[in-house]
């Protein structure tokens, strides 16, 4: 969601200017930022009333703990290239 979030705010970071043609500030620029803002915080602020399934949950942390670390990966995308 926090990507999201950051995607969207770049997006409306790069293609707006922090100024209109007169010099004015572009206040439709910080109420697109205010709204897309405003949703995440409306969004994370609902609660989820899910149960914990513990056989999931130890699913879910036990492929965490065995993930690739970030320079596997690198070390595996170098070798599929040279294939």
């Amino acid at each position: 969601m926090i990507a999201i979030l950051c995607r969207e705010l770049l997006y409306i970071q790069e293609k707006n200017e922090q100024f209109v043609e007169n010099g004015m500030v572009h206040f439709a620029k910080f109420r697109k930022i205010h709204q897309t803002i405003n949703k995440f915080v409306r969004f994370t602020s609902t609660p989820y009333p899910f149960e914990r399934v513990d056989k999931i949950s130890h699913y879910i942390e036990e492929k965490i703990r065995n993930a690739p670390t970030e320079s596997t990966l690198d070390q595996c995308s170098r070798e599929l290239i040279e294939l």
